[in-house]
């Protein structure tokens, strides 16, 4: 469920499953209507990025992000919704082969190694935007966190260096869940419920 200030403005479906050698992230976001979108990212077994396909409407506007990673360079096109209206990018960088695609950051939480206090650094790459960053998380202590799925003992995980902090709740225990995202700074978070 994605809520602003308690009340439910939209929904978010995550899944991640195997399909040959690659691993399939999809995720279907709703609010309001304001954003619809579909978003399927794909990894190699290894976790390593293949590919980033996203179609949508944001405010009206259609939207479409369509990326390949592979050979040390992310190549593609999107389309974003601007003020003016729908602009264009082209894209073609070099990348490491561990850069992560910003679609894919939640699709990854689960796999990490958590402990209190341990931090990671990611270089990802910003498909709306066309620009590469140096993201730090924080995994900086562990609550108890209610959400509409139940309560949960979840590492809280701070998200440093883009445009926008981001708290991430990940249960303590496997199979590890995100229970909880906390956008900083804006009203909307993300919330569990059952299935």
């Amino acid at each position: 469920m994605i809520a602003a200030r308690g009340a439910a403005v939209g929904l978010q479906v995550t899944q991640v499953n195997r399909a040959g050698d690659s691993l399939v992230y999809t995720e279907q976001t709703v609010i309001g209507t304001a954003i619809s979108q579909s978003t399927t990212v794909v990894f190699d077994t290894a976790g390593h990025m293949r590919s980033v396909e996203q179609t949508g409407k944001v405010q009206g506007q259609d939207t479409r992000i369509s990326l390949r990673y592979a050979g040390g360079r992310v190549k593609g096109t999107a389309q974003l919704a601007g003020a003016t209206g729908p602009r264009q990018l082209a894209m073609d960088t070099a990348v490491t082969a561990t850069v992560i695609d910003d679609n894919a950051i939640q699709a990854i939480l689960p796999y990490l190694a958590w402990d209190v206090n341990r931090q990671w650094t990611f270089q990802v790459f910003g498909s709306g935007e066309n620009v590469l960053r140096e993201l730090t998380l924080t995994a900086s202590d562990i609550e108890q966190v209610q959400v509409p799925a139940g309560t949960f003992e979840a590492y809280r995980a701070d998200l440093e260096g883009g445009s926008q902090r981001v708290s991430f709740y990940v249960t303590t225990t496997a199979p590890r869940r995100v229970v909880r995202v906390v956008l900083n700074g804006s009203p909307i978070e993300f919330l569990a419920v059952n299935k």
